[in-house]
């Protein structure tokens, strides 16, 4: 009801409300569910081997060796044939386990170990609230959510979807651009003396606090399909989280439950940076509904 728009809720204040009346569907089409060949290759190039993934063990590492191929003697191409034949065997196998997952909404039993790592913000002072959680995913499911978020941001950057105001993590812009327009409008405001008042907010562990039932709804109003972000909600829900320190791994974990729920989507995922976009965008445009905005004109 939702994304089709027709979803009321008198006892909800008016900013909730403004902000659900704009999560209503905007994509014409959604995006695919299936994690292609390309897709699987074309991560794996741009994606780092030393970072950190897979509590199972089954590290970054394998899947780039699965997805390179070897070097042979130009004489033996039999033996380079079969080697093709097997690689591209157990790399469609393995696309056959991510698009099962997806098709039925299934996180696989190892997906759901999550290992924490606490970075120090100030090194040598490790004050609990001054500690970056970094989240450990296994390898595939952070590729799988970073294909298909990744994809549904350009879908929705080609269809206009995405609000002007919105920075963060979109293609062709960068933290730069935001800072540049706040000195041209400072300069603005020297050179025709006139007075102005900006506020910053440091939106803090926003990926820690992000709602994944919101975060759903945001993607999906832009074309994600509804089996992937089911797939990432689900799993989310079924973690066990673990601590890692420079002991070692904590066998005792904690799990999201309704006394005790557990938000966020988590640095170290995938799909964070494009949901913070998808978020923020939803924001913008409930909140250009209500505000006019200052108008800079020259004569």
């Amino acid at each position: 009801m939702i994304l089709q728009g027709t979803y009321t809720n008198d006892d909800l204040d008016d900013a909730a409300q403004l902000f659900i009346g704009h999560l209503a569907k905007r994509a014409i089409n959604r995006c695919r569910s299936k994690v292609s060949l390309e897709d699987f290759v074309g991560k794996l190039k741009v994606w780092d081997e030393t970072t950190m993934t897979s509590p199972s063990g089954l590290h970054l590492g394998h899947y780039h060796a699965l997805s390179k191929p070897a070097a042979f003697e130009k004489t033996d191409t039999a033996q380079q044939a079969l080697f093709e034949q097997k690689r591209s065997t157990l790399i469609r196998a393995h696309l056959a386990i991510l698009n099962y997952t997806i098709r039925f909404e299934y996180p696989l039993q190892r997906w759901r170990k999550v290992v924490n790592v606490m970075l120090e913000k100030d090194v040598g002072r490790p004050r609990i609230h001054r500690l970056r959680v970094i989240h450990i995913y296994e390898a595939d499911y952070n590729l799988l959510l970073a294909v298909k978020w990744r994809e549904t941001l350009h879908y929705a950057e080609d269809n206009l979807l995405l609000h002007d105001d919105a920075y963060g993590s979109r293609p062709a812009r960068s933290a730069h651009d935001p800072i540049t327009l706040e000195i041209w409008r400072n300069g603005i405001y020297r050179l025709s003396m006139k007075s102005g008042v900006n506020q910053d907010l440091d939106a803090t562990s926003c990926y820690d606090r992000i709602l994944p039932p919101v975060a759903s709804m945001c993607s999906r109003r832009d074309g994600l399909h509804p089996k992937v972000a089911t797939l990432n909600c689900r799993t989310l829900q079924k973690a066990k989280f673990h601590l890692k320190t420079s002991l070692g791994t904590s066998a005792a974990n904690y799990q999201h439950c309704n006394d005790f729920p557990i938000y966020g989507t988590g640095q170290g995922s995938g799909n964070s940076p494009y949901i913070c976009c998808f978020i923020s965008s939803a924001l913008f445009d409930a909140y250009s509904e209500k505000a006019t905005g200052a108008y800079f004109r020259y004569w």
